[in-house]
């Protein structure tokens, strides 16, 4: 009973574990996304404030 309890303690770790990798991947993966854009952003607003 006991190796049984820690075993499902383990899996449950073990799913949790993967759960937060998945989450710092989507974390990282809107951060270069969102700083692309801001980049894209910044270089329009630059050429439009230059042209005039």
């Amino acid at each position: 009973m006991t190796n049984s309890v820690f075993s499902t303690m383990q899996d449950i770790e073990n799913v949790a574990t993967d759960i937060i990798k998945s989450y710092d991947n989507e974390i990282y993966t809107y951060k270069a996304v969102s700083q692309e854009e801001l980049e894209k952003l910044e270089k329009s607003y630059d050429e439009k404030v230059t042209k005039n």
